[in-house]
């Protein structure tokens, strides 16, 4: 299925996105993907209990992108480890494995983007189980 990119201006609000699903034990929403920019970035919000963690993987064309929203997220760029508190940016370019972990605080929400948003990710979202609420998770 061919979706066209989206060329002007739109609102995701807060607690909504083009998909919100399950992803591992805590939730992902979707804020944009590389159908809606021509693949050119896309960008998802995490919502993560704390010991939640996405094994070691790495991106071969992908920069990443992750900005705390609230709690700590401690993230493996190749061989270093970035501590992340709410408010924190960091930059992980393309070719390096990367290994996100969330805790130690109760949760964590946090923003990804990559570029290019590559349509293959979305597959990451396209098959999970979709959300009934927006309660977090436990």
């Amino acid at each position: 299925m061919s979706v066209e990119p989206i060329t002007k201006p739109y609102r995701v609000a807060s607690g909504e996105g083009f998909a919100d699903v399950w992803w591992k034990t805590g939730r992902m929403t979707v804020k944009a993907s590389g159908a809606e920019t021509g693949d050119a970035f896309s960008q998802i919000e995490i919502d993560s209990p704390r010991g939640d963690a996405t094994p070691r993987h790495l991106h071969h064309n992908e920069d990443e992108t992750y900005y705390v929203l609230e709690g700590e997220v401690t993230l493996f760029v190749g061989d270093e480890r970035i501590d992340l508190h709410a408010g924190d940016f960091c930059f992980a370019p393309a070719a390096f494995p990367t290994f996100p972990s969330f805790g130690p605080s109760v949760r964590a929400t946090s923003r990804r983007s990559a570029r290019p948003g590559s349509s293959s990710c979305s597959s990451s979202w396209e098959y999970r189980p979709p959300t009934i609420s927006r309660r977090p998770t436990p």
